[in-house]
């Protein structure tokens, strides 16, 4: 799972914030090739006895009407800024959630693959338990199979004393502490003796 929070290169911000003067008009006087000056503030050009010459209430206001403008370039400046820095943000996110649906996809088909191994072996396994020859497989019905009290060999015949019944019982727990440790001709072997027995039993009851 750990591949899942592997790091992917984020796109470096080189978002800086523009100056000024590449969005708005430079705040200094400025003459262009038609001879037509600007300026940003309305500066008296004359002189009295008191020193300069007082600016005017409207060049006043034409100068407050210049700061409101260049405050409000500069907010749009670290706005445009923000922006940018955010854009180039959600481009890097876009990439990593890109790579993470890739490393999701990957893990789901891994998961799927193993699985589908995994029900495929747990079926074989069954199949092979199956397939395994039980120490009942080809004895015939009514027959008991080891370990199983004698006594069953004949339940249809009623004549059987209670004595008869405690000595089979008997016989058959001895029978089965050794069942763990018989072969198959073992088995089989055991098998006819019991259905010699039932035989016997048949025609002297």
């Amino acid at each position: 799972m750990d591949h899942l929070y592997q790091s992917v290169n984020n796109v470096p911000c080189i978002a800086t914030l523009r100056p000024y003067e590449e969005e708005f008009p430079l705040l200094v006087t400025q003459t262009d090739e038609k001879k037509i000056t600007r300026r940003p503030y309305v500066i008296p050009q004359g002189i009295t006895p008191h020193g300069h010459q007082a600016t005017t209430p409207q060049e006043e206001v034409l100068n407050w009407h210049t700061d409101n403008a260049v405050s409000q370039n500069k907010v749009l400046l670290r706005i445009d800024h923000t922006l940018g820095t955010l854009v180039e943000k959600t481009e890097g996110l876009s990439v990593q959630i890109s790579s993470m649906e890739e490393q999701v996809a990957a893990l789901k088909d891994r998961l799927s693959t193993q699985a589908f191994q995994l029900d495929q072996e747990l079926k074989t396994y069954i199949d092979s338990r199956e397939d395994v020859p039980t120490k009942d497989k080809g004895i015939k019905e009514g027959s008991p199979a080891p370990g199983r009290s004698i006594n069953m060999i004949s339940l249809d015949n009623q004549a059987y004393s209670t004595e008869t019944n405690e000595e089979s019982e008997e016989e058959t727990t001895e029978i089965s502490e050794g069942t763990d440790d018989w072969s198959e001709e073992d088995y089989k072997a055991d098998l006819s003796a019991i259905a010699m027995a039932a035989k016997v039993c048949k025609e002297f009851f």
